[in-house]
């Protein structure tokens, strides 16, 4: 029979883990090493529903794919960083280097009949994960444009790290995880009373796997879907009040704008009432009137104003809709703009746009659109 879970998409956060000279290790310090790991691994998962997360060994490390809140995959990647930093690594293996990704990912059965997890998604992770140095957590745009709008301390979590191009030739956006210990209590008080409100869980029991991000299935992921769109709402919610928050403070501080100065006085005015009471006095005005000495002229100029231009209203932007099925990742004149879903739309400034969407290995769509302020216009494509 087969499990209706299987081939289906779904947008989670992953963690892709990878012990630094692992392979290059005897076996028994393989072993001493991976036990070390799965240890911690189990404690950092310990407070994370079964329901909410699929771990794979890969053989050198782990991934880990995490449907719930995407805090979890960042207290997961900042808990394995800091207790596996390079010098305190048990017999002197490099550390650890972690990826973390927000993408879509599909459960399948590989070739001997086993579960595993597929997809851009898992691929963008490790990508990521590959960029990292020892002992350094990296996260992709998609995961920081989501957990950086969530509060002030996650926004201060990361800095940009630039652009980096992965062996396909596609170009990844990174940020790097900092040190900040009211970013981690954070990420830690939300993920235990997320358990607190759950019950009990079940001990981590790991499972052994092969190379290429291949191991068993820990979760069964149906009731994990539907707590997942539910915090993505949220987090929708939370940013539409975030830009409602920032027009209204905007506007107050246009109201609160101060009146432009009255204009003094000009030079010239001041220099014209001796000149007009000399004129009464003497028959002659024009033997009367001293001649004016050209710097005076020329600071009468400088004390009139300049007149200026008033400013040139800026074209209200247009909405380009997104209807892609399944998912696709949008590029917008080669510059990725996120994965759709869980995006709907972009906003543009009027003019012309290339628009590419791509999906894992499928031929990508690419489209030229013009965009016109205030209207709408549709990219639609389906990956069949």
């Amino acid at each position: 029979m087969n499990d209706p879970a299987t081939n289906r998409t779904f947008i989670c956060s992953v963690v892709f883990v990878d012990l630094v000279g692992y392979s290059k290790r005897s076996v028994s310090e393989q072993l001493a090493i991976k036990d070390h790991f799965t240890a911690l691994l189990g404690g950092a998962l310990k407070d994370i529903a079964l329901n909410d997360r699929i771990v794979l060994d890969t053989g050198d490390g782990a991934a880990m794919s995490f449907l719930g809140d995407p805090e979890d995959a960042l207290f997961v990647g900042m808990s394995l960083r800091d207790a596996l930093k390079p010098q305190e690594t048990v017999n002197g293996a490099g550390g650890i280097r972690i990826g973390i990704n927000l993408g879509p990912v599909k459960l399948v059965k590989d070739i001997n009949g086993h579960p595993n997890i597929v997809g851009d998604g898992i691929n963008v992770a490790q990508r990521i994960m590959s960029f990292a140095e020892p002992g350094q957590v990296l996260v992709s745009r998609s995961y920081f444009d989501v957990v950086s709008c969530l509060s002030d301390d996650y926004a201060k979590l990361f800095s940009y790290d630039g652009s980096r191009t992965d062996k396909h030739v596609r170009e990844h956006e990174v940020y790097v995880v900092g040190d900040s210990e009211s970013a981690f209590t954070r990420a830690k008080a939300g993920m235990e009373r997320r358990a607190a409100g759950s019950g009990p869980k079940p001990a981590y029991k790991p499972e052994a796997g092969g190379e290429g991000a291949r191991g068993t299935l820990l979760e069964r992921l149906t009731p994990a879907v539907t707590a997942f769109l539910h915090d993505r709402r949220k987090v929708m919610m939370a940013g539409g009040a975030l830009g409602a928050v920032v027009l209204l403070l905007a506007g107050l501080l246009i109201a609160k704008k101060p009146a432009a100065p009255q204009l003094q006085p000009t030079a010239q005015a001041a220099a014209a009432a001796p000149a007009a009471a000399a004129s009464q006095s003497d028959p002659n005005p024009a033997a009367a009137a001293p001649a004016k000495p050209a710097h005076a002229a020329t600071a009468v100029a400088k004390a009139q104003p300049a007149k200026k231009e008033p400013p040139r209203p800026h074209a209200a932007p247009g909405l380009v809709k997104l209807a892609i099925d399944p998912w696709g990742e949008v590029y917008v004149n080669g510059k990725s703009r996120g994965v759709s879903p869980p995006i709907k739309s972009l906003k543009l400034a009027p003019g012309k746009y290339r628009i590419e969407v791509r999906n894992s290995n499928l031929a990508p769509y690419d489209e030229t659109i013009e965009v016109k302020s205030r209207e709408e216009v549709t990219v639609r494509h389906n990956f069949k």
